[in-house]
């Protein structure tokens, strides 16, 4: 019960947090469009969204052109 709480109470934590954030747009992972040619490795964008990284503890560096945000 008291993990059940616990639990319950982060996820809000969360959904309120994700509500107040000033997000510019809602997107999600499965939304992403491959078609267009970016360089987009798709197997490799579904291995960074399990968080598996996140588990392992493992560092992640983004990288990519000046000012792209």
């Amino acid at each position: 019960m008291v993990s059940s709480e616990w639990d319950n109470r982060i996820n809000c934590a969360v959904e309120r947090a994700i509500r107040q954030a000033p997000f510019r747009y809602k997107v999600a992972i499965e939304e992403i469009d491959y078609s267009v040619e970016r360089g987009l490795d798709k197997n490799l964008t579904g291995r960074l969204a399990d968080l598996t990284f996140v588990r392992e503890r493992k560092d992640l560096f983004i990288i990519g052109s000046a000012g792209i945000g």
